[in-house]
């Protein structure tokens, strides 16, 4: 009698240490626990940047490399039933991350985006964006909710908010927009009983 077939998914954390990690981490143990998955931390010592600083700064940063991805681990063990598997590498960080997703036949990378100033409002950052162009899987890129002021984009209506949040998404709209909203709009759901017994749909006589 052959063993039933087993299927795992995988999700890959690329944590740079950088401000950015922190949201790498909540948004990958929430799709971990979410999904029941594995979870592998990947940490890549640029091998470009630190070509200049000597092998004793590569050294030193494979060290805080590997102090971060046990931290982590250590953090995650405590909230997570599944298995983590930590990565610690001296590579290009793109070429890395998407080489050991596709080993591991990940279903998911989680990477995040630094977002400095103007530039990176355009651009991922180089890491990031080569992750999402290279990546044999869905790729996330993690980021904390803003609602930073866009010349494009309105602020949304605080009465439509708060009749959303009041009724769990079941109103979308304050009173005053439902009868008359400044950008056109189409909203519609379609029902349960839709084609059944419908007055769109009639029975021949």
């Amino acid at each position: 009698m052959k063993p039933e077939a087993t299927t795992r998914t995988v999700i890959v954390a690329a944590l740079d240490g950088s401000t950015a990690t922190e949201q790498v981490i909540v948004t990958a143990t929430r799709m971990a626990r979410a999904l029941d998955a594995d979870v592998h931390l990947v940490h890549v010592v640029d091998i470009g940047a630190s070509g200049s600083g000597g092998a004793a700064s590569a050294m030193e940063a494979m060290r805080e490399g590997q102090t971060l991805l046990e931290d982590t681990k250590a953090r995650l063990s405590g909230e997570l039933a599944s298995r983590i598997i930590v990565h610690l590498a001296f590579d290009t960080p793109s070429r890395y991350v998407i080489q050991l997703a596709r080993d591991l036949g990940a279903d998911l990378i989680v990477v995040g985006t630094h977002r400095k100033g103007m530039l990176d409002r355009l651009f991922l950052g180089s890491v990031s964006e080569a992750v999402v162009r290279g990546a044999p899987c869905p790729t996330l890129v993690a980021r904390a909710k803003e609602h930073a002021a866009v010349p494009e984009i309105e602020p949304p209506c605080p009465a439509c908010r708060a009749a959303e949040e009041a009724s769990d998404g079941e109103a979308l709209w304050c009173a005053q927009h439902s009868e008359r909203h400044a950008r056109a709009r189409l909203h519609y759901e379609v029902p349960a009983s839709f084609g059944a017994g419908s007055m769109l749909v009639r029975p021949i006589p």
